[in-house]
């Protein structure tokens, strides 16, 4: 676990600011820090930092249920997968797409597995699409990690 703590600082130190698909308002689309999660035996997980300082864990997608999971309005909440495509690796592919409660969230990511991970691989670069149940929608650059719980 601190080997993917330290190769997630790595990979943040790169800074870019959020681009927006529309202005909205301070109350809309935004997406607040995902505060810690479990995984389980046998599950393995992908989550996802903000590229700006200091980074946010702004989402994470779980292989087992297919699930992801968002903070937003002070509350965390879950959407299911809705579509994959792309290449897979530990039970995650390139693009994702998960929607629930009115909002949809869509990854688009690198994954490179790494030596020295074990059960694991690097998101080397990435954006996700959050799409909020208002209409508004933002695009953000991320990096991240893909563990595994033995």
């Amino acid at each position: 676990m601190k080997q993917a703590v330290a190769a997630a600082a790595l990979l943040i130190a790169t800074v870019a600011g959020p681009t927006y698909a529309a202005a909205p308002p301070a109350r809309e689309a935004s997406l607040q820090e995902l505060p810690p999660q479990t995984l389980s035996a046998g599950q393995c997980a992908l989550a996802l930092w903000t590229r700006e300082s200091p980074a946010k864990r702004v989402f994470m997608a779980f292989n087992r249920p297919a699930v992801a999971r968002i903070q937003t309005g002070g509350r965390t909440q879950e959407l299911a997968l809705k579509s994959r495509d792309g290449a897979e690796t530990y039970g995650h592919s390139t693009r994702e797409t998960f929607q629930g409660g009115g909002a949809e969230v869509t990854t688009e990511i690198e994954i490179e597995p790494r030596g020295g991970l074990l059960s694991g691989a690097v998101v080397s670069s990435g954006t996700l699409e959050y799409k909020d149940p208002a209409g508004w929608s933002v695009v953000l650059p991320v990096a991240g990690l893909l563990a595994c719980q033995g």
